[in-house]
């Protein structure tokens, strides 16, 4: 790199920094700048390293046992020179890191390139190994063209790694080197790499598969036809197996078989099929070391197929869209618990529509009857007490289905007489408990000494995909006849909050953006002030006084940046940084 080269990059970046538009910059390449918009609009800091750290990373995953003879042999190539050769898993952090000379090994761990520590472009800026994996591609950054200004001593050459069978980015095998020694053989050097660990890849994947194979084999000679094995990328099964699941979806299936085995070599799961059959599967691990290469599972037969009136459980819910594999399971737990009429405790946090769902379930098992409401009460005196048991008990007897909001407010003592009062009644109406709970706390003690089922119901942020069906549902309830529906810069923009208020906040914010409109379609113009204008997040409290704090200094200072910076005492660029962060406009100080 030149010096004339590396002076345009560096007035290319100040006035970056200093609150220049991306399009009037000059001198980069269109992916450089890309990545420095990205790196700006994450908030990365400019002058100063600050990213995450795992102290036991996962060097047993097939990525780990891929690349490291490939890594090694590679610092074996250029022993002796400053070149290192670094493996990263699919979040930027590294894993591996093998280098050619210790003085410049020091100078990497002096700048967090070291294994542990991430280097996702959202920490550190660009880079080789978190810009490769943003853009899905190879990725050259040499000396100026890093957006953090400790790493532009280096140059690094990135390139991800894709899983072969699954076609996912795994890992980024990246060469990093000083800047002033950047070539574009280690271009080449580091694609041919990458070509080598894909064919590991493969290797190893080949082998889970021939085990998964061999233990599917054997287990159908021994336990009959009725025998399915199944992996992220394997679907073998006997006709009888065929005959008695039917049709039902490889990828969310393997998900469910996943998830129930944990660590443990034997589980049990049910499973619903799409038209609404149900069978119990019992799985057994394939594993090849600890590693989980698949699963073996065995249909015990199906329930018999519902009513013509009833639909699946995916379909069940208009109230409560739903797609992803644990929604999807509490419906299902739900829907059963109410058809078989077994006492129920729904778990979630406010908001997420635990009242919904026993509503969506009362839709399909008991149209038509009364639905009993009552809401308990903490610290309720005897009589208060006595009145809820017994019009719960009566209503019971009356063949009505009841649900008692907000169980997390009754003592132990008041469960343990509520339950009594549900087991004296067979044969009669459906109980059902809401119960909310803090983020993290997924079960009152007094509920976890009554015996009750429960259901936990995933908060909005755990299945984020599921909101654009959510924002339609809501849409369609909203009072008025007119049909709304969103754009889909708003639907990003609504994707990358967090909701803490789960459903009902997303449902208040559509009544909110409704009654400030009469148009038909709501864009990121419509959302509160509150949410700010840019497509990234909703500020926090704290970042609402900083930007207060920011927009007084500017104030103050007559709209001059550096004095408001002083005043504040943080750096010039930081306070262009924060400006376009917040967003804040020179009407607000001018």
């Amino acid at each position: 790199m030149t010096d004339d080269w590396g002076a345009t990059l560096l007035r290319a970046r100040e006035r970056l920094l200093t609150g220049g538009r991306i399009e009037e910059i000059e001198g980069p390449s269109a992916e450089i700048l890309a990545s420095w918009r990205r790196s700006s609009d994450d908030g990365v800091d400019a002058n100063e390293l600050t990213t995450s750290y795992v102290e036991n990373v996962n060097l047993a995953s097939r990525l780990a046992r891929a690349a490291s003879s490939v890594v090694d042999g590679v610092a074996q190539d250029v022993a002796g020179s400053p070149v290192s050769a670094i493996l990263a898993d699919s979040r930027g952090r590294v894993l591996l890191r093998r280098s050619g000379d210790g003085d410049f090994e020091r100078r990497l761990d002096s700048v967090l390139l070291a294994p542990g520590f991430s280097y996702a472009e959202h920490h550190v800026g660009t880079n080789g190994i978190g810009s490769a994996l943003e853009d899905r591609g190879a990725y050259a950054v040499r000396g100026h063209e890093h957006f953090s200004e400790p790493l532009q001593d280096f140059a690094c050459f990135g390139a991800p790694v894709r899983d072969p069978f699954s076609h996912r980015f795994v890992g980024v095998l990246d060469i990093t080197t000083w800047a002033a020694c950047a070539n574009p053989a280690l271009a080449a050097l580091v694609r041919q790499a990458v070509a080598v660990v894909e064919a590991r890849l493969v290797a190893l994947r080949g082998q889970g598969e021939r085990m998964l194979l061999d233990e599917y084999l054997g287990a159908s000679r021994r336990s009959g036809s009725a025998v399915l094995a199944i992996s992220d990328s394997v679907w073998m099964s006997t006709p009888e197996v065929a005959r008695v699941i039917g049709a039902v979806e490889h990828g969310d299936t393997w998900t469910m078989v996943r998830d129930a085995l944990g660590r443990s070599d034997a589980a049990e799961t049910p499973l619903t099929m799409s038209d609404g059959r149900e069978t119990m599967l019992r799985l057994r691990a394939v594993r090849r070391g600890n590693e989980l290469v698949g699963a073996l599972a065995f249909p015990s037969g199906t329930t018999p197929r519902p009513p013509a009136r009833r639909r699946p459980v995916a379909g069940m819910l208009p109230r409560f869209a739903a797609s992803t594999p644990a929604v999807l399971d509490a419906a299902r737990r739900v829907s059963r618990h109410c058809a078989q009429r077994d006492p129920l405790a729904v778990i979630g946090e406010p908001g997420v529509g635990k009242a919904a769902l026993v509503e969506a379930a009362l839709q399909l098992h008991a149209a038509g009857k009364m639905v009993v409401v009552r809401d308990a009460v903490r610290n309720a005196g005897p009589d208060d007490l006595d009145r809820l048991i017994t019009d719960v008990g009566a209503a019971l007897r009356a063949g009505s289905p009841v649900m008692v909001k907000h169980g997390e407010r009754l003592t132990a003592n008041a469960l343990d007489r509520l339950c009594a009062e549900v087991r004296a009644v067979t044969d009669a109406g459906w109980l059902a408990l809401t119960v909310c709970v803090a983020e993290g706390d997924p079960i009152t003690p007094e509920l976890g000494t009554t015996g009750v089922p429960t259901v936990l119901v995933p908060p909005l942020r755990e299945r984020i995909e599921d909101l654009p069906a959510i924002v339609a549902a809501l849409l369609a309830r909203q009072p008025g006849t007119r049909s709304v529906a969103v754009t889909e810069q708003l639907m990003t923009r609504l994707q990358h909050e967090r909701w803490p208020g789960n459903v009902a906040e997303i449902n208040d914010l559509l009544a909110e953006m409704l009654r400030a409109t009469d148009l038909h379609k709501l864009d990121i113009s419509d959302l509160p002030a509150r949410f700010g204008r840019g497509l990234r997040r909703r500020l926090t409290p704290m970042e609402w006084l900083e930007r207060g704090a920011i927009v007084r200094s500017l104030r103050a200072g007559e709209g001059r940046k550096d004095v408001a910076a002083t005043s504040l005492g943080i750096s010039r660029a930081s306070i262009y940084r924060k400006i376009r962060l917040f967003e804040i406009t020179p009407d607000e100080y001018i």
